[in-house]
């Protein structure tokens, strides 16, 4: 049973912590390798995608392959998009690949998505039209709007 599983595994991690440590090293640093490659990028993000979906009871019929295809300029932002990792820094960055539900109300299916820069994804995550508008008209009325520089970051 599933109860059963997790204690035999609770139990071996008790039990052997160096091996556990050493299996944890390994696994983390292949996540991290896969991150980097734009190419093996879907692979790992396929994992989260389908917890994120399984967690809000959305549907996700996507796989790795239907995630291959990430363009080398972010659709929204025009940024380039490039995989994280490198210089020390983990986790995503603005310039990462991310997946966009075009329809929230839809879940991760080949139609519903499109794979943007994280700085986008960011930005539209709980915002409506109405709204970006409303900031787009604040922005442009400052006496000084700030200006990008072309890794996609503020200045």
């Amino acid at each position: 049973s599933r109860a059963a599983n997790r204690t035999n595994t609770l139990r071996w991690r008790q039990n052997h912590p160096e091996k556990f440590t050493a299996y944890c090293e390994r696994t983390n640093t292949n996540r991290r390798e896969l991150r980097r490659d734009l190419e093996t990028w879907g692979r790992a993000a396929i994992v989260s995608i389908r917890q994120r979906a399984r967690r809000s009871g959305i549907e996700c019929t996507i796989n790795a392959a239907d995630l291959r295809c990430v363009p080398a300029v972010c659709p929204v932002l025009g940024i380039p998009i490039f995989a994280c990792g490198g210089g020390g820094k983990h986790g995503p960055t603005h310039n990462s690949p991310s997946v966009d539900r075009i329809e929230n109300a839809k879940g991760y299916t080949v139609d519903n998505i499109k794979i943007i820069s994280n700085r986008a994804n960011t930005l539209k995550r709980d915002a409506t039209a109405d709204e970006l508008r409303r900031v787009l008209a604040y922005m442009t009325a400052l006496p000084e709007a700030t200006e990008e520089v072309p890794d996609g970051n503020p200045k």
